[in-house]
């Protein structure tokens, strides 16, 4: 028999965990103050709120894209237009959540 459970990760999935770890690594690599578990709760901290804000970018994503694109400068702004609305929003929704994690953290250690 079949294993019936949708417990396969699709590729998308995988492209938003290997973001959150790289916008997490990221905001650890710019911070240079604290010591060695400062660090480490901030990439756990950066890696959650980056994953959620992700999530979060996906939704607004799926709510605002629009059905049908018009451009007048031809193919290169049709495909520049369909790669923002699949990645854009999750994108910059990645980046603000791993920055208000770390941001969240100087605020409560200082």
């Amino acid at each position: 028999m079949e294993n019936t459970n949708n417990t396969q990760e699709s590729p998308i999935q995988i492209l938003y965990a290997i973001y959150a770890i790289f916008v997490a690594i990221l905001v650890v690599a710019t911070s240079k103050e604290h010591g060695f578990f400062y660090h480490t709760f901030m990439f756990l901290l950066a890696l959650v709120c980056s994953r959620l804000g992700i999530y979060i970018g996906d939704i607004l994503r799926k709510i605002a894209m629009p059905d049908s694109i018009f451009t007048s400068g031809g193919m290169k702004d049709i495909l520049m237009q369909k790669l923002f609305w699949f990645i854009g929003p999750q994108a910059i929704g990645g980046f603000a959540g791993g920055a208000l994690g770390a941001t969240i953290l100087k605020m409560i250690v200082e």
